[in-house]
């Protein structure tokens, strides 16, 4: 391959401080990584992708030095589903219908589609809030360049400007304080009924977290082929386990702030990647 189409590749990178990520596309997919970790041993994830037909081959993540490091974990995508399916049914309970009524009466269902639905929605107007007021209070200075090919975003954030605005509001502290507690928590009654189902009514492949007003520990149900109820303790030990396996707290690239120092956020990219 020549100089000029390996240029052409999608590249990514996202600096924070002295450290960040980056993302490049290669002859058979992409591989993503931290530059720096806070273990100090190099990681990185690899994307594999089928030529043919586009598909993902599998994901998988190596780490250490020398040409040949060591392979962490994998996953397949058409073994995911069917491995959860087989988890759920060796770790779940099924319930009659008549214990679905029950809970119904005596517990709060949560539906985790809505509460999801929700965060989404929230992420995007909170994204654009908080960039607007952000630039509004002079919180950082931004620009956008442009060089042959590559786009470059650069956000540089001053310490010594949110310690200036810290002073100066501090004297409404009280007011905001009180502004909160008379409006947050009528709000998030509000918020937690909207997403409150009953067991009953949820569709299939719907998920639900139930706690009960009877002291019942609390309980992850799942709707296919009925209602299938597993301890919640349960299903945070294998998210645990599962976030242990994955390294993901390894992955996370080695942050240094302080309070005088301006911080820079950059992000540059080049190319698109194929489809």
């Amino acid at each position: 391959m020549s100089r000029k189409e390996r240029k052409d590749r999608f590249s990514l990178d996202v600096q924070v401080g002295s450290s960040g990520y980056f993302v490049r596309e290669s002859s058979s997919g992409f591989v993503a990584g931290p530059r720096e970790t806070s273990g100090g041993v190099p990681r990185h994830i690899t994307v594999p992708i089928d030529t043919e037909t586009g598909e993902v081959r599998n994901i998988h993540m190596k780490s250490g030095l020398g040409s040949a490091p060591q392979e962490n974990w994998r996953i397949v995508p058409s073994e995911v589903l069917p491995k959860i399916a087989s988890w759920i049914s060796r770790k779940s309970t099924l319930l009659a219908e008549s214990e679905v009524q029950q809970i119904d009466r005596s517990s709060y269902s949560f539906s985790v589609r809505r509460g999801l639905v929700t965060f989404q929605v929230w992420q995007m107007l909170l994204d654009k809030f908080a960039v607007t007021l952000a630039r509004g209070l002079g919180l950082f200075r931004f620009d956008v360049k442009e060089i042959e090919k590559q786009t470059m975003v650069r956000a540089i954030i001053d310490p010594s400007v949110v310690v200036r605005l810290v002073r100066r509001f501090r004297p409404f502290l009280g007011l905001y304080t009180a502004i909160v507690r008379a409006t947050f928590l009528p709000a998030l009654k509000r918020v937690a009924k909207l997403h409150m189902v009953k067991l009953s009514d949820m569709a299939d492949g719907d998920v639900s977290l139930v706690f009960s007003k009877t002291g019942a520990k609390p309980l992850v149900v799942v709707k296919h082929s009925g209602h299938k109820a597993i301890p919640m303790a349960v299903v945070i030990k294998e998210v645990t386990a599962w976030y242990s396996k994955f390294a993901i707290q390894e992955m996370t690239p080695r942050f240094s702030f302080d309070t005088v120092t301006p911080l820079l956020m950059q992000l540059s990219f080049r190319g698109l990647p194929e489809k």
